[in-house]
C-alpha cells in the first residue's frame, strides 16, 4: 500500500507540474530565440512587441507553473505527513502486537511449565494409586485367607468335642479310640 501511495503520488506530481513548467520553458526557449534572432543595430518596433509578448507569456507560463508546483508540493508534503503518521500507527501497532506475542509466549512457556509439572505430580499419584491398590488386593487375600484359616481352625477344634462316636464325644479335647 505504501508503494502504491508512493507511486501515485510520484504520478499525481510528474503530471501536475511538468505540463505547466514545459510551457513556461517552452515560452522562455521561444523568448531566447526571438532575442538572439535580432540585430541589436536594426530592431524594429514589431520585433519589440514580439518580445514583450514572449516575456509576458514565460512570465505567466512560469508563474502558472510555479504556482502549481506549490500546490502540488503541498499535497505532496500533506500526504507525506499523513503517511508518516500512519507509518507510525502502524509501528506502535507492531510493538503492542509483538508485546502480546510476547507475554503470551511467556504465559504459554508458564503454563507449559505448569502442566508439565502436573503431568508429573499424576504420574506420580497414578503410581502410588496402582501401589495403593495393589496393597489393597493383597490386604484382602490376607483377609480371605486368615478367615478361610480360622474357619479350618474352628473346624479343627470341634473335631475332638465331636469326634467320630457319640461316646467318644463326652471326652472333649482327647481323641481316644477303645476297640
Amino acid at each position: 500500500m505504501a508503494m502504491e501511495n508512493h507511486r501515485q503520488i510520484t504520478e499525481e506530481f510528474r503530471n501536475g507540474i511538468l505540463p505547466p513548467l514545459n510551457k513556461g520553458l517552452a515560452a522562455i526557449s521561444s523568448l531566447t530565440h526571438a532575442i538572439n534572432g535580432i540585430n541589436p543595430n536594426s530592431i524594429r518596433q514589431s520585433e519589440c512587441e514580439k518580445i514583450l509578448s514572449l516575456i509576458s507569456t514565460a512570465n505567466r507560463e512560469t508563474q502558472r507553473a510555479t504556482e502549481t508546483a506549490h500546490q502540488k508540493l503541498q499535497n505532496l508534503n500533506n500526504k507525506c505527513e499523513r503517511l508518516i503518521k500512519e507509518k507510525k500507527t502502524l509501528k506502535d501497532k507492531m510493538k503492542s502486537k509483538e508485546d502480546d506475542l510476547q507475554k503470551q509466549k511467556t504465559q504459554m512457556d508458564r503454563l507449559e511449565e505448569e502442566k508439565e509439572e502436573r503431568d508429573r505430580d499424576l504420574s506420580r499419584n497414578q503410581s502410588e494409586l496402582a501401589e495403593a491398590n495393589e496393597n489393597k488386593r493383597k490386604a484382602q487375600r490376607d483377609h480371605e485367607d486368615a478367615e478361610t484359616a480360622a474357619l479350618v481352625s474352628a473346624a479343627v477344634m470341634l473335631i475332638p468335642i465331636v469326634g467320630t462316636d457319640p461316646s467318644e464325644a463326652r471326652t472333649p479335647g482327647y481323641l481316644v479310640h477303645t476297640r
